[in-house]
């Protein structure tokens, strides 16, 4: 009987490491894809040296592999946003990301950090050249906030400086080509030369490539009606009005002018 029991014991005792080790076989990383749409060719080389950390996993238990610690690892290059990471058991990781492309730039400091349109600082860099051809960007200038890279453009509860800041991308937007029809753009928040301490008058000044500026006064009034004058005003520009037109914007009662 006690021979008996040592049997079923041992036997037992197989059949669970047998079935153990068998689901550790079954269940061990074999393939991993990365999926990338990148058109820039430093971002396609940084995606590709992401493949090879992820190829690390090959091999591996999946259930030892942490989306959390991978999902850190290529989130710490702001240029790569990662969409999904999936565990498809029992022997698949696959990892999907998305490029963060510059939009434009935000000269702060003397410094140039460059943005996506949605806001996400990419990177600071002491001149103004972007990454996908070395050329420069629209840059905005002037009254900004400090941006930190990797991550969203804060304006710390500042809803003035949001406001001026959003409409002043929004100018540029307004531009249908805008990186060649803009040479910069400026946000002057303050009246330096009133008597009043830090007397606002939010101005935000748009100078073109051609020559032609416009000034935007009280900019956060009525922004999505001075953006649309500032577009046709500009639009309606020829000849010499094209280089040397200096145009002000500005608001008339319930409704918004220029001269």
């Amino acid at each position: 009987m006690k021979h008996k029991k040592t049997a079923i014991i041992i036997s037992v005792c197989l059949f669970v490491a047998i079935a153990f080790s068998s689901v550790y076989m079954i269940c061990t990383v074999k393939k991993v894809t990365l999926n990338y749409a990148c058109s820039t060719e430093r971002t396609v080389a940084e995606a590709e040296e992401q493949k090879k950390m992820l190829d690390g996993y090959i091999g591996k238990s999946i259930f030892s592999v942490r989306t959390d610690r991978i999902y850190s690892s290529i989130s710490s290059n702001p240029y790569l946003k990662v969409v999904s990471v999936d565990l498809k058991y029992p022997s698949e990781l696959s990892v999907t990301v998305e490029e963060r492309t510059e939009s434009f730039c935000i000269e702060y400091d003397g410094k140039y950090y460059f943005v996506s349109d949605d806001l996400f600082v990419l990177a600071v860099k002491e001149g103004n050249n972007a990454r996908a051809d070395g050329l420069p960007l629209v840059c905005i200038g002037g009254d900004t906030v400090l941006p930190v890279v990797n991550g969203k453009l804060s304006f710390n509860g500042d809803v003035v400086a949001e406001e001026l800041f959003l409409t002043a991308k929004g100018m540029m937007s307004a531009f249908s080509d805008h990186r060649n029809e803009i040479e910069g753009i400026v946000i002057d928040r303050y009246n330096e030369e009133s008597a009043a301490s830090h007397n606002e008058w939010q101005r935000i000044y748009v100078y073109t490539s051609e020559g032609a500026s416009f000034t935007v006064t009280e900019a956060t009034d009525k922004p999505a009606e001075k953006i649309k004058l500032l577009h046709d005003v500009y639009s309606s520009l020829s000849g010499e009005d094209r280089v040397a037109r200096s145009v002000v914007i500005y608001s008339m009662n319930d409704d918004v002018a220029y001269e």
